[in-house]
Order: C-alpha cells, then structure tokens, then sequence
C-alpha cells in the first residue's frame, strides 16, 4: 500500500467514527422538553377580494361592516412526543378592538370536538385542546382564527398553558439544524481535533517528502553529470536507475528525522 493510500484510509476512519459517534450520541440523549410552535398570519381588508361590486355588503349580527380582517395562528406539537391537555391563548393587545368571531379548525384526522372554545374575557381567546399528536410537518397544524371589524388587524400574542411544554416561534426551514450541529460538535470535538491534527500532519509530511525528493534528484542529476555516461550497452539501464532514483519517495523515518532537524515537526 502507497503512504499516500494509507493516510487516505486513516482519515476515512477517523471521519467515519466522528459521524458513528455523532449518530449515536444524538440519538440516545434523553427527549428535551416539549415544544409547540406557532406562527400567525394576517389578511387585512378581506372587502376586497370581493371587489368593487356595491351590490354586495358585509355585516355580522345586524350590524354592517366596512371592512373585515383577521389573524390567523397555527400551532403544531413539533417534539418528540404527544401531549394532552392544552390550553392555547390568543390575546388582543387593543382592547378596544375585541373580535366579532373567532374560529377554529383542526388537522386532518382529529375530530372537531378536540377544542373546546372557553368563554372570551377581557380581549383573551381561549381554546382547550384535549390532545395534540406530535407531527414531523408544521403545516399539519391546529389553526385558529380571529376575525376583526375593520381592514386592519390588531396585534395578537399566543401563548399556551400546559405542563411540561414550552411554546416557540416557527422558523421556516431552519429545524434547529444550527442548534444540532452545536451539540454534535460539542460532544464529537476529540474527534474533529484528531481528524483536523492528522490532515495539518498529512500537508507537512508531504510538503517535507517533495523537499526531500526534489534535493535527491537534484543530487543525482549534478551525479550524472559529472561523470561520464557507461557504455551503450548499459547506458539505458544505468539512466533508468537514476530516473527511478530521482523520483522515488524517502523513508518516513527520513521524513521524520528531517522534521524534526528543521523544527517542521
């Protein structure tokens, strides 16, 4: 086997204990805390997607409207696990501004009667759900939804009252991908320190094995040209000797002695 193979097979080792020790490190810490998360979108003046027809008018309860908005908030169980017994609150920061409806609609597969809609007091909304399956997909989200009498929405906070559980904002695509890696890293940092120790090695060995070479060749070429070439018959033979000579890898022992001469170690 060539050096060169050699240092291939050690860094391919190395690598591949890092990722097997990262894999099985992951995957055997005990589950965190549960985690919600929820995102809130908003639609302001709805009046307009029905366009500028004045043969059609918007009213709730008798009472008409110019113009309807509403925030809708989706909140999925993203862990690790299933939880039961939870409380989502929707709370209007302008109390003047409470909501004419609010609504709500469930993934699919949970029946309706999951949530229970409490009583609204005071600009707070809240929704008891019974249970909530843990589920890979945001999307496949409870959503609930707070419609307002005029084309802009009011400010809206969610929070949840369950135990055990902490709520977080969805960040689409980011999957705590940047949290992970921190963690992997953190309990695979021996490993990454040998991997990165063995290639900074790798590059001085090479880089010392070429200077040595380059030095040998340059001694057998000032060779064959201080003394005479043999006769014909032996020529190409003792040419090729050289060349071989010339372009042949030293020792490692070689290497290392001249490392550690120069203080390249």
């Amino acid at each position: 086997m060539k050096l060169e193979h050699l240092w291939q097979a050690i860094f391919a080792v190395i690598g591949a204990l890092a990722s097997a020790y990262g894999g099985y490190w992951v995957g055997n810490q005990p589950e965190r805390v549960g985690t919600l998360e929820y995102r809130i979108d908003t639609d302001e003046s709805l009046k307009r997607f029905f366009g500028s027809s004045g043969d059609v008018r918007l009213s709730y309860k008798g009472v008409e409207q110019t113009d309807i908005s509403r925030v809708n908030v989706r909140v999925a169980n993203t862990s690790k696990k299933n939880t039961e017994k939870v409380r989502v609150y929707l709370e209007v920061k302008d109390k003047t501004r409470p909501a004419i409806i609010a609504d709500f609609d469930v993934p699919e597969g949970y029946p309706r009667d999951v949530v229970k809609v409490q009583p609204a007091a005071d600009g707070v909304y809240a929704f008891d759900i019974d249970y909530m399956n843990r589920t890979p997909q945001f999307w496949d989200a409870f959503r609930f939804t707070l419609y307002f009498s005029g084309p802009k929405t009011p400010d809206v906070d969610v929070k949840i009252g369950a135990k055990g559980l902490t709520l977080r904002k969805y960040d689409f695509g980011s999957v705590d991908t940047f949290d992970l890696l921190i963690r992997v890293v953190g309990s695979t940092w021996w490993f990454l320190a040998l991997y990165a120790a063995g290639a900074y090695a790798f590059i001085k060995y090479n880089r010392i094995a070429r200077s040595l070479r380059d030095a040998h060749a340059k001694e057998i070429m000032e060779e064959l040209l201080a003394k005479p070439l043999p006769a014909d018959s032996e020529k190409d033979k003792y040419l090729s000797d050289a060349r071989d000579k010339a372009l042949s890898l030293p020792s490692f022992a070689e290497v290392v002695k001249a490392a550690f001469r120069t203080g390249e170690a």
